[in-house]
């Protein structure tokens, strides 16, 4: 997961919950080795950006609220985005995240959602916007708000992990 200040803390649990009920693991990578929530919530990153590479991950998910809007202006964070993605790896931007996604060049020419009002930012960049609340194009993955992460990140599952796993999250969480 993708993290700086102002995070969205709901879509964070929503992908600790979901990616590890999957089975799947997963590290906070963050511009600082602290990052603050848009309601206060502090975490500590699990390594920076400066310190991984794109083909250490199968995936990679970039939480919204805030932090989309400074992430978007380090390279280095837009580099993973890139590489995981042109590694065939899932990118998922959860609500705002999809910003980050569109400033990185994934979503050219693919169909994406995002947090109402940022529409705009995706059309810029060459995808067409969906006011779906989750939205697959290929291994790309977007959501238009925290209520929609819990969707968007089992689709992460059902790709890692397969469609009994997914479901079996699903029921857990009483979703099906």
């Amino acid at each position: 997961m993708l993290v700086d200040d102002g995070f969205e803390e709901l879509e964070l649990g929503a992908v600790v919950s979901v990616l590890s009920r999957g089975g799947l693991d997963w590290d906070l990578v963050g511009v600082e080795e602290r990052a603050e929530g848009m309601g206060g919530m502090e975490v500590d990153v699990d390594s920076t950006v400066w310190d991984v590479e794109g083909d250490d991950y199968e995936g990679v998910v970039v939480l919204g609220g805030s932090a989309p809007t400074t992430l978007i202006g380090y390279r280095h964070c837009l580099d993973l985005v890139r590489s995981v993605e042109s590694d065939g790896g899932m990118v998922v931007g959860l609500s705002s995240g999809a910003l980050v996604l569109a400033e990185a060049g994934v979503l050219r020419g693919r169909k994406a959602t995002t947090y109402p009002g940022f529409e705009a930012e995706l059309k810029v960049n060459g995808a067409e916007p969906v006011p779906k609340g989750m939205v697959r194009d290929g291994n790309v993955v977007t959501s238009r708000g925290p209520a929609f992460a819990i969707d968007a990140c089992l689709e992460v599952v059902r790709e890692l992990c397969g469609d009994h796993m997914a479901n079996s999250v699903a029921r857990q969480l009483i979703l099906k």
